[in-house]
């Protein structure tokens, strides 16, 4: 069979972390198949090849690297090149990166000429919790989401819960929806205790969350207070920017919330950390929480999962289609999405039974499970673009 010769968006920087996350899972993913099932793959929209993030994505073996970094060039070649793009219509042939690809994805940003597209659509949060965005938000993304429905072209969505959402929003659509769950595979540690590095206990709950509204940190609060009043509250370990661009107010509220209620001692806002001590701070956690309002595929569940980590999520039908005993070796359990007293009273059931972490045989056991759905995720994936291609190349 011959190899795919692939575009992936490196969705790199730091304004969306769980962008950059995904395809890091996904080329993870593509690396547990053997050497001639993998792709040939280009990585596109990078604006400096050296960025650390890049240069992950560029480790992997099937990552032709010599288009991007042949675009080390002085800046008068790099405008003559741009020009004579721009005037003869973005021909492939004028830049290596672009020459003989079969597909893009996940295709944010402009078709590349005789690459079939392959778009993804992350999540249809603005339609459930439109109280976030702005109406010229609200537009935009209406907008573009109208114009790809019209589209004869392939649409990934990464659950059947926003399959559901797409088809009540966008009935009659042209365009062909596939759902295609990632899996995640976490990089290795850095081999740190964070309970040495940070001064945590030896068991702490773990919420990974950016510090955004519908993440809802405010629920976990809410219940750790509970807790505390009680006199059992745990250590909450949080990461993540304590940044929200559509509330800027947001993040000193929670920390005002904090300091009412005397939990200042309870709860460690550790900041954006590494993602290998992100790994670590994960391996040692006791318990992990999901609190969010909306997710479209929750990486946090999915690195929860991939580390054999327990988890209560909030009782979202997206979380359900995670979270099954075939697809976690680890505990776990489901609370309302604002109920912080049925919360409270998760943990406190839970908490007594949780042994301090990490567990090197629940590891194990989520490592060889977790590989085992990378595998069959990475064929349904190749699948759909070599399907994708097919219709592209019969018009």
């Amino acid at each position: 069979m011959t190899r795919l010769v692939l575009g992936i968006e490196a969705l790199t920087g730091q304004g969306w972390t769980g962008g950059g996350i995904y395809i890091r899972n996904l080329m993870a993913t593509l690396a547990t198949l053997p050497e001639d099932e993998q792709p040939q793959v280009r990585l596109l929209g990078v604006s400096d090849p050296d960025d650390p993030a890049v240069a992950a994505l560029r480790s992997f073996p099937f990552v032709d690297a010599d288009p991007l970094l042949r675009r080390r060039e002085s800046r008068p070649r790099r405008l003559l090149r741009r020009v004579a793009r721009r005037l003869l219509g973005g021909l492939p042939a004028l830049d290596p990166l672009y020459a003989g690809l079969d597909v893009t994805y996940p295709t944010f940003g402009s078709p590349v000429s005789g690459a079939a597209p392959v778009h993804w659509v992350p999540d249809f949060q603005h339609k459930h919790l439109p109280h976030l965005f702005t109406q010229q938000e609200l537009a935009a993304r209406d907008a573009g989401l109208a114009a790809l429905a019209g589209q004869r072209v392939t649409l990934v969505l990464s659950s059947e819960a926003a399959r559901g959402d797409f088809e009540r929003f966008c009935p009659g659509a042209a365009v062909r929806l596939r759902v295609w769950p990632f899996v995640s595979q976490p990089p290795a540690g850095d081999g740190s205790d964070p309970r040495a590095e940070f001064g945590l206990p030896d068991r702490y709950l773990y919420l990974p969350n950016q510090f955004w509204v519908h993440k809802n940190h405010i629920t976990a609060f809410r219940a750790l207070a509970r807790l505390a009043a009680q006199g059992e509250a745990p250590v909450l370990v949080c990461t993540g920017l304590e940044q929200d661009h559509r509330d800027p107010e947001h993040p000193r509220r929670l920390r005002h919330f904090l300091a009412e209620h005397g939990l200042e001692g309870h709860v460690r806002m550790l900041g954006l950390v590494a993602r290998e001590k992100q790994v670590e701070i994960f391996r040692h956690a006791a318990l992990v929480l999901q609190p969010s309002l909306f997710e479209g595929w929750s990486t946090v569940i999915e690195d929860a999962k991939a580390l054999g980590r327990p988890i209560l999520a909030s009782d979202l039908a997206v979380h359900r289609e995670q979270l099954t005993p075939q697809a976690s070796v680890a505990p776990f359990g489901f609370f309302p999405p604002q109920d912080d007293a049925a919360l409270a009273d998760a943990i406190a059931g839970l908490w007594p039974s949780l042994a301090q972490a990490p567990d090197p045989g629940l590891e194990k056991a989520a490592l060889a499970l977790t590989i085992e759905r990378q595998r069959a995720a990475a064929r349904a994936f190749l699948d759909i673009l070599r399907e994708a291609v097919a219709a592209f190349r019969s018009r």
